[in-house]
């Protein structure tokens, strides 16, 4: 029953991608009332992220030069951070 819950409740790319991006810009991303702004700021850094799709849970992975680096997981309807820029 729990992994019918935790399949069921798996948050959206769309969650996943702008999650992500705020935990490696933090303070930096526009307010979203600036739409314009916003709307470029995410198109660029949106392309950054990388979502690993598993069955439960989702990886979320950002591009740095040094390579990706796991920046959060989604889960449960919500996305866990454990990223220390």
């Amino acid at each position: 029953m729990l992994l019918l819950v935790a399949y069921a409740s798996r948050p959206t790319d769309k969650k996943c991608i702008i999650e992500g991006v705020s935990i490696v810009w933090g303070s930096n991303v526009p307010d979203q009332e600036l739409s314009r702004y916003y709307e470029a700021f995410m198109n660029a850094t949106s392309k950054a992220i990388v979502i690993d799709d598993w069955i439960f849970v989702k990886r979320i992975k950002y591009k740095f030069k040094g390579g990706p680096r796991t920046v959060a997981f989604g889960a449960f309807n919500r996305v866990f951070s454990f990223y220390r820029g």
